[in-house]
């Protein structure tokens, strides 16, 4: 038992070796193919992933008629999200989400309070409401898709890593849980190269078997917002732990205090630019 553990372990830290090497290699890949390299070619090159999209809702229909599966698919499958998954079998569109892995989500993206918004709305039978009730319900969320040129750009970060359960004979009586890696400090590249810190860090969770944090960002940087569409791609470092002694609220993070973390447990995740936009406008 102890020894499969550790055999866990060491997979799951070559995993996310593999990953980051691919990951700091995106800004060259991009910039040596004109941006067409796709976020989800991140990971181990091995893994097939998941299969194409058949659909796209965030290009095929507007989002007041999306339904649960297609919320399901904007929330994970969009190229506001990045999702990595050891698990080599395609996951049903219909429960489109992380069961292994990590997830990184731009929080602040309108197709994604969209769809957030809608899948409230379908809870809530909003499509059958009489009049007033949905009066009401519009008053309640008015400010939920409101973009102001200075809003900051959230960042979403989940890990849970696990074994999955024993197969038929095996003596292994129970899974063989391994551990996130920590929640570490987070920042984003900018196109001359520099950091941008985050001015505020959530931790939502810190479990034995999970971390979810959310981190914002200042979208305007010397005046201007922070990534343009003429750039070639956003892209997210890790950094050191985050102090976990501190409480769940930590304040802006100075860039001469964020150290790159080239370890085991780092990760780095590549959005290209040209894929986000939307309507006509860049959404990030």
């Amino acid at each position: 038992m102890k020894l499969q553990g550790m055999k866990c372990l060491q997979v799951s830290r070559h995993v996310f070796t593999v990953f980051l090497m691919v990951a700091v290699l995106t800004i060259a890949s991009v910039s040596s193919n004109g941006g067409s390299v796709s976020r989800r070619h991140l990971h181990d090159p091995s893994d097939q992933g998941a299969p194409p999209l058949k659909h796209k809702p965030w290009l095929e229909k507007d989002w007041t008629t999306w339904t649960k599966t297609d919320c399901n698919i904007v929330m994970n499958s969009s190229p506001w999200t990045y999702l990595y998954s050891n698990s080599r079998a395609a996951p049903n569109q219909q429960q489109y989400g992380l069961e292994f892995g990590h997830e990184v989500e731009l929080r602040s993206a309108l197709p994604l309070r969209e769809a957030v918004l809608r899948q409230l709305q379908l809870e809530k039978n909003y499509d059958k409401m009489k009049p007033e009730k949905k009066q009401a319900f519009d008053q309640e969320h008015a400010g939920d898709l409101v973009e102001k040129p200075d809003d900051p750009i959230l960042v979403w970060v989940y890990h849970r890593v696990w074994t999955p359960a024993p197969s038929a004979g095996s003596n292994r009586p129970d899974e063989v849980y391994v551990h996130p890696p920590p929640a570490r400090q987070v920042a984003l590249v900018l196109p001359d190269g520099s950091y941008l810190t985050p001015t505020q860090t959530t931790l939502i969770q810190n479990s034995t078997f999970e971390t979810e944090v959310l981190y914002a960002f200042s979208r305007i940087v010397n005046g201007k917002p922070a990534f343009a569409s003429e750039d070639k791609g956003l892209v997210m470092v890790q950094g050191d732990p985050l102090p976990t002694n501190k409480g769940k609220e930590l304040g802006p993070l100075a860039p001469q205090d964020f150290h790159p973390t080239h370890g085991l447990d780092a990760i780095g995740v590549s959005f290209v630019l040209s894929d986000l936009m939307y309507r006509g406008k860049l959404e990030y």
